[in-house]
């Protein structure tokens, strides 16, 4: 693997992303592979707040603040286990077997996130969100022709005391690791 860096241009900065993700809930004393997964997906949102000049003939925008982030993770997993079942399932889970999964049993789960870059191609990096709140928002496909996918969406939550300085933050990224950093 080539050592990516901040110059510009650089082709040992593109990326062909593969990885690990990783999953601490309630009760987990470390993170768990959550297995084969599709898609991984962070995406920061920022809402702003415009302010409308009517000073003269036609308004205009002259001004806006950011009014409110928000964030959120949606993970695309192949794999059929019980515990990722339990999340898609906001489920309670007894050890079994069969592991017995009561549907809707819990209002939320709430847990950290961990995506760890493993690709060959470009930087790998480490995304850490320590509080997610999963919640559902697709349906569960039972019978289907091709892979059953479970689709999950979480919330990240703000920590107000994370980031640089305890300003704050939603989660890290640890940019060009060389492996998971614990």
């Amino acid at each position: 693997m080539a050592v990516a860096s901040d110059v510009s241009p650089n082709t040992d900065n593109l990326v062909l992303a593969t990885g690990r993700l990783l999953w601490k809930g309630p009760g987990d004393t470390d993170f768990v592979h959550m297995g084969e997964a599709l898609q991984a997906e962070f995406t920061l949102a920022v809402t702003e707040k415009p302010h409308i000049s009517k000073l003269s003939g036609k308004r205009v925008q002259d001004f806006s603040v950011s009014e409110m982030m928000s964030a959120t993770f949606a993970l695309t997993l192949q794999e059929d286990t019980s515990r990722n079942l339990q999340l898609a399932l906001l489920a309670a889970k007894d050890a079994g077997p069969p592991v017995r999964l009561d549907i809707g049993a819990n209002s939320e789960i709430t847990g950290a996130l961990r995506f760890v870059g493993t690709n060959d191609v470009g930087p790998r990096d480490q995304y850490d969100f320590p509080s997610c709140k999963v919640t559902p928002n697709a349906a569960l496909n039972l019978l289907s022709d091709d892979w059953g996918n479970i689709v999950l969406t979480f919330k990240v939550n703000w920590n107000p005391t994370g980031g640089l300085g305890g300003t704050g933050a939603f989660g890290t990224c640890l940019h060009n690791i060389t492996d998971e950093v614990t």
